[in-house]
């Protein structure tokens, strides 16, 4: 029995040639690698600001949910309690008119009403309406925050009622107020607004039905 020696192809024989050519298209070359960093490019400038543009919308969306539950928590309070309707703002001597929330906002530290949940969205006739959900009373997009002992710190509403329901006429007599819902007895075909956002956040009204 007789052995022959293997013997590497030849840089000239056929074999060679043909695993040249398959090294060289086993990579990209520089040209190719910028076209796909080019299209990559491309994709990123056109995802990215759809991307953002949904993330806002959401954000909206969520805002205008929150505001949706505060006008049923708003119903429901106004049909517990005799068909009365809760004030923009307390009024002083006056024990039938009951605020839908006490205290005011700003940016002072001194402030507890801006940062402390506890001092008078707790103590809301709508904080039990509202399942107690703290989250309802603020919107996604509010960022507003005020500065405690070099902490930053969330302020807790973004919400504010309309004026005239409850007491206007405390502050502007020559305007019609309403004290009872029965009393809305010609709204726009739309509805009527309720609460609205009060905070630096793209606009969100939610129009309360006629119904």
């Amino acid at each position: 029995m007789h052995f022959f020696p293997l013997h590497a192809p030849t840089t000239d024989s056929p074999a060679a040639r043909t695993a040249s050519r398959a090294d060289s298209r086993a990579g990209f070359t520089f040209v190719e690698l910028l076209v796909v960093l080019a299209v990559l490019g491309l994709l990123a400038m056109l995802i990215l600001p759809a991307a953002a543009r949904t993330q806002n919308d959401n954000r909206a969306f969520q805002c205008l949910n929150n505001n949706r539950q505060l006008n049923r928590a708003w119903r429901m309070w106004s049909d517990d309690n005799e068909d009365r309707l809760l004030a923009a703002t307390a009024v002083s001597g006056d024990p039938s008119v009951v605020a839908w929330v006490t205290g005011v906002l700003d940016y002072s530290p001194a402030n507890p009403s801006n940062w402390d949940f506890g001092v008078d969205i707790m103590k809301s006739p709508l904080w039990l309406y509202c399942r107690t959900n703290l989250s309802i009373w603020k919107c996604p997009s509010d960022q507003s925050k005020v500065i405690i002992n070099g902490e930053a710190k969330p302020r807790v509403r973004s919400f504010a009622m309309n004026t005239y329901f409850g007491n206007l006429d405390s502050f502007a007599p020559a305007y019609r107020s309403f004290k009872k819902f029965s009393e809305i007895s010609a709204p726009s075909p739309h509805g009527f607004l309720c609460f609205s956002t009060c905070a630096k956040t793209p606009s969100t009204l939610e129009i309360s039905p006629r119904t």
